[in-house]
Protein backbone atom coordinates (compact mmCIF):
# COMPACT_ATOMS: atom_id res chain seq x y z
CA UNK A 1 0.00 0.00 0.00
CA UNK A 2 2.75 2.19 1.30
CA UNK A 3 4.50 1.93 -2.26
CA UNK A 4 1.27 2.34 -4.37
CA UNK A 5 0.78 5.88 -2.39
CA UNK A 6 4.63 6.91 -3.04
CA UNK A 7 4.51 5.93 -6.62
CA UNK A 8 0.76 7.77 -7.16
CA UNK A 9 2.89 11.04 -5.19
CA UNK A 10 5.75 10.74 -7.27
CA UNK A 11 4.51 10.65 -10.91
CA UNK A 12 1.96 13.34 -10.25
CA UNK A 13 4.68 15.05 -9.18
CA UNK A 14 6.60 15.00 -12.41
CA UNK A 15 3.98 14.86 -14.44
CA UNK A 16 2.95 18.74 -12.76
CA UNK A 17 7.04 19.76 -13.38
CA UNK A 18 6.50 18.23 -17.09
CA UNK A 19 3.34 21.39 -17.78
CA UNK A 20 3.51 24.99 -18.12
CA UNK A 21 0.49 26.85 -16.79
CA UNK A 22 -2.69 25.78 -17.74
CA UNK A 23 -6.26 27.17 -18.69
CA UNK A 24 -6.89 29.22 -15.46
CA UNK A 25 -3.97 28.63 -13.38
CA UNK A 26 -2.75 31.92 -13.92
CA UNK A 27 -5.72 33.55 -12.60
CA UNK A 28 -6.25 31.51 -10.30
CA UNK A 29 -2.30 32.52 -8.80
CA UNK A 30 -3.58 36.05 -8.87
CA UNK A 31 -6.46 35.35 -7.09
CA UNK A 32 -4.58 33.10 -4.12
CA UNK A 33 -2.29 36.10 -3.60
CA UNK A 34 -4.76 38.64 -3.25
CA UNK A 35 -6.52 36.31 -1.27
CA UNK A 36 -3.49 35.81 1.25
CA UNK A 37 -3.06 39.95 1.38
CA UNK A 38 -6.63 40.41 2.12
CA UNK A 39 -8.36 37.13 3.37
CA UNK A 40 -11.45 38.28 1.58
CA UNK A 41 -13.44 35.16 0.22
CA UNK A 42 -15.49 37.43 -2.25
CA UNK A 43 -12.81 37.90 -4.29
CA UNK A 44 -13.18 35.04 -6.56
CA UNK A 45 -16.89 34.54 -7.27
CA UNK A 46 -16.67 30.93 -9.47
CA UNK A 47 -15.92 28.97 -6.03
CA UNK A 48 -15.59 28.97 -2.49
CA UNK A 49 -12.02 29.99 -1.38
CA UNK A 50 -10.62 26.47 0.02
CA UNK A 51 -8.08 26.15 -2.79
CA UNK A 52 -7.41 29.06 -3.52
CA UNK A 53 -5.96 29.66 0.09
CA UNK A 54 -4.46 25.91 0.10
CA UNK A 55 -2.52 26.67 -3.23
CA UNK A 56 -1.15 30.22 -1.81
CA UNK A 57 -0.42 28.72 1.36
CA UNK A 58 3.52 29.16 0.39
CA UNK A 59 3.09 32.39 -1.35
CA UNK A 60 1.31 33.17 2.00
CA UNK A 61 4.34 32.04 4.60
CA UNK A 62 7.33 32.72 2.37
CA UNK A 63 6.80 35.11 -0.54
CA UNK A 64 7.23 32.29 -2.98
CA UNK A 65 5.52 33.09 -6.75
CA UNK A 66 6.93 30.48 -8.83
CA UNK A 67 4.38 28.15 -10.10
CA UNK A 68 5.37 25.08 -8.78
CA UNK A 69 4.54 26.52 -5.13
CA UNK A 70 1.30 26.89 -6.13
CA UNK A 71 0.93 23.49 -6.92
CA UNK A 72 3.17 21.93 -4.42
CA UNK A 73 -0.03 22.40 -1.76
CA UNK A 74 -2.56 20.28 -4.20
CA UNK A 75 0.27 17.80 -4.80
CA UNK A 76 0.92 17.27 -0.72
CA UNK A 77 -3.10 17.01 -0.06
CA UNK A 78 -3.70 14.29 -3.07
CA UNK A 79 -0.36 12.33 -1.60
CA UNK A 80 -2.15 12.50 1.70
CA UNK A 81 -5.51 11.69 -0.08
CA UNK A 82 -3.86 8.38 -1.48
CA UNK A 83 -2.91 7.33 1.73
CA UNK A 84 -5.60 8.18 4.49
CA UNK A 85 -8.12 7.00 1.79
CA UNK A 86 -6.89 3.88 1.76
CA UNK A 87 -5.98 3.01 4.84
CA UNK A 88 -9.35 4.07 6.33
CA UNK A 89 -10.98 1.48 3.85
CA UNK A 90 -8.48 -1.14 4.90
CA UNK A 91 -9.64 -0.71 8.60
CA UNK A 92 -12.98 -0.12 7.17
CA UNK A 93 -13.07 -3.45 4.59
CA UNK A 94 -10.02 -5.24 5.07
CA UNK A 95 -6.87 -5.06 3.07
CA UNK A 96 -8.68 -6.35 -0.50
CA UNK A 97 -10.37 -3.02 -0.04
CA UNK A 98 -7.23 -0.38 0.91
CA UNK A 99 -4.95 -1.98 -1.54
CA UNK A 100 -7.59 -1.54 -4.39
CA UNK A 101 -8.28 2.16 -3.24
CA UNK A 102 -4.32 2.50 -3.19
CA UNK A 103 -4.32 1.40 -6.83
CA UNK A 104 -7.22 2.95 -7.78
CA UNK A 105 -5.82 6.21 -6.68
CA UNK A 106 -2.48 5.85 -7.32
CA UNK A 107 -2.84 4.99 -11.32
CA UNK A 108 -5.85 6.62 -12.39
CA UNK A 109 -4.20 8.98 -15.15
CA UNK A 110 -7.33 11.90 -14.84
CA UNK A 111 -7.02 12.23 -11.11
CA UNK A 112 -3.20 12.44 -11.58
CA UNK A 113 -3.44 14.80 -14.98
CA UNK A 114 -5.42 17.35 -12.14
CA UNK A 115 -3.94 16.63 -9.29
CA UNK A 116 -0.97 18.95 -9.90
CA UNK A 117 -2.53 21.81 -11.06
CA UNK A 118 -3.54 24.86 -9.41
CA UNK A 119 -7.28 24.53 -10.14
CA UNK A 120 -9.98 23.18 -7.77
CA UNK A 121 -11.24 20.12 -9.20
CA UNK A 122 -9.01 17.80 -7.62
CA UNK A 123 -9.24 19.38 -4.34
CA UNK A 124 -12.74 18.94 -4.07
CA UNK A 125 -12.84 15.30 -5.38
CA UNK A 126 -10.28 14.24 -3.35
CA UNK A 127 -12.23 15.68 0.06
CA UNK A 128 -15.14 13.90 -1.43
CA UNK A 129 -13.40 10.58 -1.17
CA UNK A 130 -12.84 10.86 2.18
CA UNK A 131 -15.55 11.94 3.18
CA UNK A 132 -17.19 9.19 1.36
CA UNK A 133 -14.97 6.42 2.83
CA UNK A 134 -15.31 7.76 6.23
CA UNK A 135 -19.27 7.19 5.67
CA UNK A 136 -18.76 3.81 4.66
CA UNK A 137 -17.41 3.38 8.17
CA UNK A 138 -19.98 5.39 9.48
CA UNK A 139 -21.95 2.81 7.80
CA UNK A 140 -20.82 -0.06 9.53
CA UNK A 141 -19.78 0.62 12.48
CA UNK A 142 -23.06 2.63 13.48
CA UNK A 143 -20.43 5.15 14.78
CA UNK A 144 -21.52 8.93 15.23
CA UNK A 145 -17.47 9.79 15.60
CA UNK A 146 -17.18 8.35 11.67
CA UNK A 147 -20.39 9.72 11.02
CA UNK A 148 -18.46 13.42 12.10
CA UNK A 149 -15.54 13.22 10.37
CA UNK A 150 -17.39 12.54 7.54
CA UNK A 151 -19.47 15.66 8.18
CA UNK A 152 -16.07 17.45 8.61
CA UNK A 153 -14.22 16.59 5.10
CA UNK A 154 -18.06 17.15 3.42
CA UNK A 155 -17.77 20.79 5.03
CA UNK A 156 -14.21 21.14 3.15
CA UNK A 157 -15.27 20.18 -0.05
CA UNK A 158 -17.86 22.27 0.18
CA UNK A 159 -15.39 25.11 1.25
CA UNK A 160 -13.66 23.98 -2.16
CA UNK A 161 -16.75 24.18 -4.43
CA UNK A 162 -20.24 24.35 -4.06
CA UNK A 163 -21.12 21.21 -6.37
CA UNK A 164 -20.57 19.24 -3.08
CA UNK A 165 -23.86 20.20 -2.06
CA UNK A 166 -25.34 17.33 -4.65
CA UNK A 167 -24.21 14.65 -2.53
CA UNK A 168 -25.61 15.64 0.69
CA UNK A 169 -28.72 13.72 -0.08
CA UNK A 170 -26.58 10.62 -0.75
CA UNK A 171 -24.59 11.16 2.70
CA UNK A 172 -27.88 11.66 4.33
CA UNK A 173 -29.41 8.55 2.78
CA UNK A 174 -26.53 6.34 2.89
CA UNK A 175 -25.96 6.64 6.52
CA UNK A 176 -29.55 7.63 8.41
CA UNK A 177 -30.97 4.24 7.95
CA UNK A 178 -27.62 2.51 10.13
CA UNK A 179 -28.59 5.03 12.88
CA UNK A 180 -32.04 3.52 14.13
CA UNK A 181 -32.98 5.29 17.67
CA UNK A 182 -30.19 8.20 17.61
CA UNK A 183 -31.01 9.84 13.82
CA UNK A 184 -31.52 13.10 16.32
CA UNK A 185 -27.95 12.87 17.56
CA UNK A 186 -26.11 11.41 14.02
CA UNK A 187 -28.03 14.99 12.09
CA UNK A 188 -26.93 16.81 15.26
CA UNK A 189 -23.52 15.34 14.76
CA UNK A 190 -23.69 15.56 10.63
CA UNK A 191 -24.65 19.17 10.82
CA UNK A 192 -22.35 20.65 13.38
CA UNK A 193 -19.37 19.02 11.94
CA UNK A 194 -20.35 20.10 8.12
CA UNK A 195 -20.43 23.20 10.01
CA UNK A 196 -16.92 23.11 11.75
CA UNK A 197 -15.39 21.72 7.85
CA UNK A 198 -17.08 24.67 5.89
CA UNK A 199 -15.47 27.08 8.83
CA UNK A 200 -12.44 25.44 8.60
CA UNK A 201 -12.36 26.17 4.78
CA UNK A 202 -12.89 29.78 4.80
CA UNK A 203 -10.27 30.49 7.68
CA UNK A 204 -12.69 30.31 10.37
CA UNK A 205 -14.09 33.75 9.17
CA UNK A 206 -17.56 33.50 9.69
CA UNK A 207 -18.59 36.96 8.70
CA UNK A 208 -17.75 35.39 4.87
CA UNK A 209 -19.86 32.94 4.64
CA UNK A 210 -22.50 35.34 2.57
CA UNK A 211 -19.65 34.71 0.13
CA UNK A 212 -21.35 31.01 -0.36
CA UNK A 213 -24.53 32.48 -1.51
CA UNK A 214 -23.08 34.84 -4.03
CA UNK A 215 -20.74 31.40 -5.04
CA UNK A 216 -23.79 29.54 -5.27
CA UNK A 217 -26.01 31.97 -7.34
CA UNK A 218 -23.16 31.95 -9.73
CA UNK A 219 -22.75 28.95 -10.07
CA UNK A 220 -26.40 28.14 -11.00
CA UNK A 221 -26.17 31.23 -14.03
CA UNK A 222 -22.99 29.66 -15.13
CA UNK A 223 -23.79 26.22 -15.01
CA UNK A 224 -27.25 27.00 -16.87
CA UNK A 225 -25.26 28.80 -19.20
Amino acid sequence: LLALCVYGFASAWWSATQVNGIGDEGYYMGVSQEYWRTFDAYLHVDHPPFSMALGGIFHGLTGANDLMSFRLPHLILYGTTIFGASVLAWVVGGPASGLLLAAFLSLDPYLKAIAGFHVTDADVSELLLLAAVLAWGALTRRSLKWLGFAGFFLGLALSAKVTTLFYFPFLAFACFPAFRGKRVWAASVLALTLLLGLSAGFGFQVRDFGALSAIYRFAMVHNSI
